[in-house]
């Protein structure tokens, strides 16, 4: 959850009593989503329910089968009729303009086996493939609540998977499973996705980044904490609130020159509250983090309202639109844009770091999507989160093409390239939407079916 909605509810988070009296959460569900994340199988979405209303004792993570989701989704039963597990989807009613949807029943989807309960506060999923994509599998999952990771291993075995956090006989995982000891207010976490095997957590408040090494005694560890606070604060705002890490693709023959022929990455980071991004590095060898330097800094971004910094969230998601590194897509919260800053190199070899496009989107845009068909147009993704929409760019001109409307709350988006689909985490509907990205078949860009069940 985001933006001035999400300012609110951590507020009443502060304040509110411990949920120990709360019932225990319902496991073969969705409630409050957040983060979710492909299988690299493509045969499962992990979902993680963030339960930050502390209505349950527990967030809680699970898997929804792609293959049953999918064969109910072709074969949908009449409006109303009761589903079940041969039969998980039905047709919706009619809406007010007469287009249909398909509607899954998530009980049907999730089994008991694939349901685990994490500390509440669960945020987005990070996939780790210690050992490749044919696993086993590692899922990490942030806290805001509880100020800890924790992860999940997942092996396939045939067409079902096994999911292993220590867990007990209800599901709950094991502190062994858990690494604790974190800053306060961690935001996204992301795993290198060059090789380190290294994770980044940003957090909201102040100037505090912390380094993860995937590969500690006993599971992942702290390598290291930077709070440089005084490189980066300016005479007007205090907390600058890092939100999302993401690496510039790298390539040796044209590497900036921090990343020392492409053996460091250079590492974006989003600031919530102020009007930009600040660039870091790290030492992977020795895990250490580099948060100065020739090449390193702060990225002004130049469409933000100045007179908001520290009132309202400013950015939101980053992502490199091109394999080249040369294009960078960030997201504006404050005023609601999408952003393409020029990250080619220039003649000292370092990155450029200008804005040069603007493109106005729907209200408390957040978080980022990409989707590059081999045969069509390639497309970036927005969810707006006060809107309930999600805003549509196509990256060939840098325009807007769509802007769809979806359910409550749209979060976390993940495009499934194969299927050419893509999921929409609907936090305050407990919803996930499914968006048509095949531009072949009816119903191209357009909501054709959700995993949830609207109001009987």
């Amino acid at each position: 959850m985001r933006g001035p909605a999400a300012a609110a509810l951590a507020l009443w988070l502060a304040t509110a009593c411990n949920s120990g009296d709360a019932p225990a959460p319902e496991l073969q569900a969705l409630r409050l989503p957040t983060g979710a994340s492909l299988a690299p199988n493509g045969d499962w979405l992990f979902v993680a329910n963030s339960n930050l209303d502390l209505a349950v004792q527990n967030s809680t993570l699970v898997a929804i089968s792609l293959k049953a989701l999918y064969a109910g989704l072709a074969a949908p039963l009449p409006v109303n009729t009761p589903l079940k597990a041969s039969a998980p989807c039905r047709w919706t009613d009619a809406g007010p303009d007469e287009q249909r949807i398909v509607e899954c029943d998530p009980a049907r989807l999730i089994t008991r086996e694939h349901s685990l309960q994490l500390p509440s506060g669960a945020g987005n999923i990070a996939l780790d493939l210690p050992a490749g994509a044919d696993g086993p599998w590692r899922l990490l999952v942030p806290s805001s609540l509880e100020r800890l990771i924790s992860w999940i291993d997942v092996r396939a075995e045939g067409d079902d998977i096994v999911m292993d956090c220590g867990q007990d006989a209800a599901g709950q995982c094991s502190t062994d499973f858990q690494l604790e000891g974190l800053r306060p207010d961690g935001s996204r976490l992301t795993v290198d996705p060059q090789g380190a095997r290294v994770a980044y957590l940003p957090h909201l408040l102040g100037g505090a980044f912390t380094l993860i090494d995937l590969d500690g005694d006993g599971g992942p560890a702290i390598a290291e904490v930077r709070d440089d606070e005084g490189l980066f604060i300016s005479t007007n705002q205090q907390f600058f609130g890092g939100f999302s890490a993401t690496v510039r693709p790298c390539d040796p023959a044209a590497a900036p020159r921090i990343t020392q022929e492409c053996t460091r990455p250079l590492i974006y980071v989003t600031q919530r509250f102020w009007g930009g991004l600040r660039t870091l590095s790290i030492n992977p060898g020795l895990r250490r983090i580099l948060a100065s330097g020739a090449g390193l800094g702060l990225v002004q971004l130049q469409n933000v309202d100045k007179a908001l910094l520290g009132d309202r969230p400013l950015t939101g998601d980053a992502a490199f639109e091109d394999a080249t590194g040369e294009r960078l897509l960030v997201v504006h919260t404050t005023p609601p844009a999408l952003a393409r800053v020029d990250t080619s190199l220039g003649p000292t070899g370092d990155a450029k770091n200008l804005e040069i496009a603007v493109i106005p989107l729907c209200r408390n845009p957040n978080l980022l999507a990409l989707h590059r068909p081999p045969d069509g147009e390639a497309l970036a993704f927005v969810s707006c989160y006060s809107d309930a929409q999600i805003a549509v760019v196509a990256l060939a001109n840098f325009s807007a093409v769509a802007t769809l409307d979806v359910e409550a709350g749209p979060n976390e988006l993940i495009v499934d390239a194969a299927r050419r689909k893509l999921y929409v985490v609907q936090t305050m509907a407990s919803t996930i939407g499914i968006i048509e990205l095949d531009s072949k078949v009816p119903g191209y860009l357009q909501v054709i079916g959700r995993v949830g069940l609207g109001e009987p």
